[in-house]
C-alpha cells in the first residue's frame, strides 16, 4: 500500500500534499466523494484547513506543480496566486525533506508504546 493512502485514505488529519495525492490515486479503495459528502452533510472535517472539495479541485494543479518542480520546468495552472504560492511552498518543502513520516496523527500513534501499563 502506498504511504500516502495509509490506514485511512482521506484522513482529515493528513497534510494537503498527501491528501491530494491520495484523492487522485487510481488504486484507492474509496471515493473522495464520500468524504466530500460527509463534510457537506455534517460540516467541516478539516476545521481551519482546506476543505476536501478544495483539495480535490486543486489536486490536478498540485500534481502539475509537483511534476514541473521535479523536472525543473515552468508550469501554468489556473488557481489564485495565493493558493499557487502556498502549494509551491508545500511542494518545495516536500521535495527537500520528503513526505512526512506520518501524514496524520493516527499513523503517528502506531509508533507509541501502547502497552506500557499492561
Amino acid at each position: 500500500m502506498p504511504e500516502h493512502l495509509g490506514n485511512c485514505e482521506d484522513c482529515f488529519l493528513k497534510d494537503e500534499a498527501d491528501l491530494a495525492t491520495a484523492m487522485t490515486d487510481p488504486s484507492r479503495s474509496t471515493s473522495a466523494e464520500d468524504w466530500i459528502w460527509v463534510e457537506a452533510t455534517y460540516g467541516p472535517m478539516r476545521r481551519g484547513r482546506t476543505s476536501y472539495t478544495q483539495v480535490l479541485a486543486e489536486a490536478p494543479a498540485r500534481m502539475e506543480i509537483r511534476a514541473a518542480l521535479a523536472e525543473g520546468r515552468a508550469y501554468t495552472v489556473d488557481l489564485p496566486t495565493r493558493r499557487i504560492k502556498l502549494i509551491v511552498a508545500q511542494e518545495i518543502d516536500r521535495a527537500r525533506h520528503g513526505s512526512t513520516p506520518f501524514s496524520c496523527e493516527c499513523d503517528a500513534a502506531k509508533n507509541d508504546d501502547i502497552d506500557e501499563a499492561a
